[in-house]
């Protein structure tokens, strides 16, 4: 089997060494007919004789494997709907009012993901004949709950205008 030849060849390579190794390997194999992935860690231990005696486990991963599979999918399928909405995705924690962009087209919107602005970040960059309207509906969100709905202009630095429309709830 696989796994038994990884050991032989480890084994091999540690036979002239004199200190102890560990290995640990992620290998697919097939399993009573379906495909499974295991993930593994040994330590060999030289015996008086000078052969090795390998302690260690052999753990199947194929559901975490496949999770993690699913999840890179889905992100991706999340940022080409993403991509191809021209949109901005991101988070308003109200009450440490921090605003995190985790996505955007707009360039008047930057990514943020490393830091974080303040809702008076984002109402500075608001068309100052849209701000208005946008605190109106901000506020009547906050006040009621429901479906958040908004649209209004960000002003970008070059002095150009953005339209934007924001969906949200509250979490």
């Amino acid at each position: 089997s696989r796994i038994k030849a990884v050991l032989r060849r480890t084994e091999g390579a540690t036979g002239s060494m004199h200190g102890l190794i560990e290995i640990d390997k992620r290998l697919k194999i097939d399993f009573e007919r379906r495909e499974i992935w295991v993930e593994g860690c040994s330590s060999p231990i030289r015996r008086s004789d000078g052969s090795m005696l390998w302690h260690g486990y052999v753990n199947d991963v194929t559901a975490r494997r496949r999770t993690d599979d699913a999840m890179r999918a889905s992100e991706r399928r999340l940022r080409l709907a993403l991509e191809s909405a021209a949109s901005v995705a991101f988070t308003w924690d109200i009450r440490n009012d921090t605003v995190t962009r985790y996505f955007s087209t707009e360039a008047g919107l930057p990514v943020t993901e490393e830091t974080s602005g303040t809702l008076d970040e984002v109402r500075d960059q608001v068309h100052p004949d849209d701000l208005s309207g946008f605190d109106s509906c901000l506020a009547s969100f906050l006040s009621e709950g429901g479906d958040y709905r908004n649209s209004y202009r960000i002003l970008r630095p070059d002095g150009t205008t953005a339209s934007l429309e924001e969906y949200g709830y509250l979490d």
